[in-house]
């Protein structure tokens, strides 16, 4: 008993119309995801670029602090 080339008819297909909202709320997906990650991405860049500057601004502020106790002691 072979049951090579049988189909099974049963199984409903979508529609073409149903393909095309499917592949619409796909790419609505990938957009949005597209979007968030963007965000994440701009967050992260200016996160880094405030806390280079105000690691640079602490710095330059204990060189400030260093220079003016060097001065006060050599007085």
């Amino acid at each position: 008993m072979s049951v090579i080339g049988k189909k099974f008819n049963w199984v409903r297909r979508p529609t073409t119309w149903e393909y095309a909202q499917a592949w619409r709320n796909q790419r609505t997906q990938m957009a949005a995801k597209f979007i968030e990650q963007g965000q994440v991405a701009i967050n992260s860049f200016a996160t880094a670029q405030y806390n280079n500057t105000s690691g640079q601004v602490s710095n330059a502020q204990q060189a400030a602090i260093n220079r003016i106790k060097a001065a006060q002691k050599i007085a």
